[in-house]
């Protein structure tokens, strides 16, 4: 059983000596309220409960720097407001490189005649098929399907940091094997 803490410097000084009550007592007394705000952010359940299980696991790998923190509660809500900022940059950054590698593709495909259009859609196939299993699963909702990367997160059971790293894997993959 966690103990209770009045006082929450007592409580920062436990956390940063490693008392696991201590950090229990901070998840179990904020994790609602951080996981409300997140799921306000994001609009999706899922990656709520990921960025505040992260903010948590960086608060308890920096437990030494616990003494510092001025407030506890606002330290949690700025942590996942810069998870939640980190998060949307990233996946901008996601965005703006399968664009590119999409019109690069197109642009490919579409120099050519209909046969060669044909003899490159097959070779495409051809690599596409070649992918590891999770990765072509998970090009192919993507690509094949039109889901996005939460929606396959949440179909495959996996994070969405999975989805974004099997379909990076696949344009490596493509890009090599058909030279783009």
């Amino acid at each position: 059983m966690t103990p209770l803490y009045k006082n929450e410097k007592q409580l920062k000084n436990d956390l940063s000596k490693g008392v696991l009550p201590s950090f229990n007592f901070i998840v179990n007394t904020y994790y609602s309220l951080m996981f409300r705000y997140a799921n306000r952010l994001f609009l999706e359940e899922a990656a709520a409960k990921d960025l505040v299980q992260e903010c948590f696991i960086k608060l308890w790998e920096q437990r030494e720097k616990a003494p510092s923190i001025l407030n506890l509660k606002n330290y949690l809500y700025r942590s996942v407001y810069n998870g939640f900022i980190d998060e949307k940059r990233k996946k901008k950054l996601y965005v703006s490189i399968e664009e590119r590698h999409a019109s690069l593709l197109f642009e490919y495909l579409g120099e050519s005649s209909s046969e060669m259009l044909d003899e490159k859609a097959q070779q495409l196939m051809k690599v596409i098929d070649s992918l590891p299993p999770r990765c072509k699963e998970t090009f192919l909702l993507s690509k094949k399907e039109g889901l996005d990367h939460v929606e396959i997160a949440s179909y495959m059971g996996v994070s969405l940091k999975t989805v974004e790293a099997q379909i990076m894997k696949a344009y490596r993959i493509l890009r090599e094997k058909i030279k783009l």
